[in-house]
């Protein structure tokens, strides 16, 4: 499968016909701890991107640990084999991969921040399903499966958008 798909996104980026602009040159020597350190001292300096780098930092280390016991909890107390469990975890790839194609739409709609701000509280509501799943492994299915669907889609929307807006504030330069 990940053949496949790494096949495919190849083949897809090679119908890409518009050419990238060259990136403009601020004839400095190069000096990756003087250009990290410029980096750095911008986000702390900029409100919105310190904010923005704090919730993701936080998001991602609270994120790796619940992972982390989610999965403990999926294979030792309700019983659920790594296979099966594999793919429920699956299918929050391709709810991602909707939540993708609906962000563009979405925003349009609410706006960059609401978008986020709701992708963010849905998804961490509905992932509290998973530790109410009961011990019968099919109905505890539809305790993982649910926030597989309609969680991940959240969250890639509002990804998409935290780094839209990463993008949109930060100088060309940096």
């Amino acid at each position: 499968v990940q053949a496949v798909t790494l096949a495919v996104s190849g083949l897809l980026i090679l119908t890409i016909r518009r050419p990238e602009p060259k990136p403009v040159s601020d004839k400095r020597e190069g000096n990756i701890g003087r250009e990290l350190i410029e980096g750095y001292r911008f986000i702390i300096s900029h409100r919105l991107l310190r904010l923005v780098a704090i919730s993701g930092a936080i998001s991602a280390g609270v994120g790796g640990i619940i992972g982390g016991m989610i999965t403990l909890f999926a294979i030792t107390e309700i019983g659920f084999q790594p296979g099966p469990l594999g793919v429920i975890y699956g299918v929050g790839g391709i709810s991602s991969l909707i939540g993708a194609l609906y962000a563009t739409r979405v925003t349009r709609k609410l706006g960059v921040g609401p978008t986020m701000t709701l992708g963010a509280i849905f998804y961490g509501l509905i992932g509290f399903l998973i530790p109410l799943a009961p011990t019968q492994i099919w109905i505890a299915t539809v305790f993982f499966v649910l926030p597989q669907i309609l969680g991940d889609g959240f969250a890639m929307m509002h990804n998409i958008n935290e780094v839209s807006l990463q993008q949109a504030v930060t100088p060309e330069h940096l």
